[in-house]
């Protein structure tokens, strides 16, 4: 996320990292909702293009045993 220009502050909000800080763990009580919004777009957007390029690693199914 930091490479498609989403701030730290704004990925620790989407990830529902804690907040360290007095000051956002207190005070603030804005929810941000706009601004995750958009950074959930953008990765959205980054993983429609990855995946319609054919630049994904399958991952095995449940249950299936070995690396084939």
């Amino acid at each position: 996320m930091g490479e498609l220009g989403i701030a730290k502050d704004v990925r620790d909000r989407l990830q529902n990292h804690a907040a360290m800080d007095v000051s956002a763990k207190h005070y603030d009580r804005y929810d941000y909702m706009a601004e995750k919004r958009a950074a959930a777009e953008r990765w959205c957007d980054f993983l429609e293009v990855t995946i319609s390029t054919g630049n994904v690693v399958p991952m095995r199914k449940s249950g299936e045993v070995g690396f084939g």
